[in-house]
């Protein structure tokens, strides 16, 4: 079995959000998707539901087969689990693939350039 990288999924209780990282995630086929799900659904079934979510794209990396499942999983689980979701990073393909997604499937599609552009964001939408 190769090392797919860690996913860590944390609960920030002063903004109430939960904040998605990657490190060394490399997503080359449909079972690699098919873990990532697995492992997100892990995290994301410990909070109630619906809930927002943060998402750090760095450390995510696509490979062109892996891209049209990648978009279906993403968009299963974003319209699953989250209420919103905020966006950033990452590298062309993986914001390709989000942003194509979110067109093709209807899933969150809120994309910026730094960590704190997106909490700003998430925190004004709920004003």
């Amino acid at each position: 079995m190769t090392d797919r990288g860690t996913v860590t999924v944390t609960w920030d209780e002063t903004h109430r959000f939960a904040e998605l990282t990657f490190d060394g995630v490399v997503l080359e086929s449909e079972a690699d998707v098919a873990w990532l799900r697995q492992e997100l659904v892990g995290h994301y079934e410990s909070f109630e539901r619906p809930f927002d979510a943060l998402i750090c794209l760095d450390g995510l990396r696509l490979d062109r087969e892996a891209v049209r499942a990648f978009g279906e999983m993403r968009a299963d689980l974003t319209n699953t689990y989250f209420n919103s979701s905020r966006r950033y990073g990452g590298g062309r393909v993986v914001q390709t693939a989000v942003l194509t997604s979110s067109v093709l499937y209807d899933a969150g599609r809120d994309m910026f350039s730094s960590r704190d552009d997106a909490i700003r964001d998430l925190l004004e939408s709920r004003a």
